[in-house]
């Protein structure tokens, strides 16, 4: 039964998704800021020891993901080559593999277990069964503002990033609790209306930096070869945000621009 909800609130906040209603509503534009990305992704239980250890593997123009998973299953996410806009753009469902055919079954996990072993030697372990798997494109996207007046926006409805780091999600987290905070000043103790503005400025800043829109990372002298081959993908690897990326990257002996652009 269909049910719908009437109510009065003092503040919204679209936090719904990358195909946010609340951003169209606004007719805030989201701007793509990147080239895609596309990915096939695998789930499957593996014979070898899966640990408990995520890894990013960094190979030739392409970047994969390891995430291990509970009861000895792993998940891989293989970059393919930019095959221009993808028709199921943004879809993460589930798509289950149905493989009736046994000698397809083992052709696809041939294929799929060389596709890994030839970006990650390191992964032993043969696949006992492909669980499930998806085709997925992301693409960079950063909205032109962070809201007005009493609509604002959090996580994936003001912005999308790649994967491997998981930015989107985790900087989306800190957005909610840092968005809460401003209206709770703002309705319980007499904040201005300014507290607002300044969350928009400051995520479009952060995120203009995590996109790379102000440029790439700048190697230092003291950085490695490999990294200083690699600086153009490492950004969306780095699995933080605010200060901590700048913590991360000096360690490889990686700069980060602090140029605000603003939009």
């Amino acid at each position: 039964m269909k049910r719908t909800l009437r109510t009065r609130a003092a503040f919204v906040v679209g936090a719904d998704g990358y195909d946010s209603g609340v951003r169209q509503s606004l007719d805030i534009e989201c701007e793509r800021v990147a080239e895609p990305a596309t990915f096939e992704v695998y789930e499957f239980e593996s014979d070898g020891r899966c640990g408990d250890e995520a890894r990013v593997v960094l190979d030739g123009d392409s970047t994969n993901v390891f995430w291990p998973l509970t009861g000895n299953r792993c998940r891989w996410s293989l970059q393919e080559a930019n095959i221009g806009d993808f028709s199921e753009s943004h879809s993460k469902e589930r798509t289950d593999v149905l493989l009736v055919d046994e000698a397809v079954d083992v052709k696809t996990r041939a294929r799929v277990l060389a596709r890994i072993q030839s970006c990650a030697p390191w992964f032993k372990g043969a696949i006992k069964a492909l669980d499930w798997s998806v085709d997925v494109q992301f693409e960079p996207r950063l909205a032109s503002q962070f809201g007005r007046d009493r609509c604002w926006l959090a996580g994936d409805a003001g912005h999308q990033a790649l994967p491997m780091g998981m930015q989107s999600v985790n900087v989306g987290l800190r957005e909610a609790e840092d968005l809460a905070g401003r209206i709770v000043k703002i309705l319980r103790e007499g904040g201005s209306q300014d507290l607002l503005e300044a969350y928009g400025r400051e995520r479009r800043t952060e995120w203009q930096q995590l996109l790379g829109v102000q440029g790439g990372l700048k190697p230092r002298a003291t950085a490695s070869p490999w990294v200083k081959e690699r600086s153009a993908n490492i950004l969306p690897c780095v699995p933080a945000s605010g200060a901590d990326v700048g913590l991360l990257l000096d360690q490889l002996g990686l700069d980060l621009p602090v140029r605000e652009i603003r939009g």
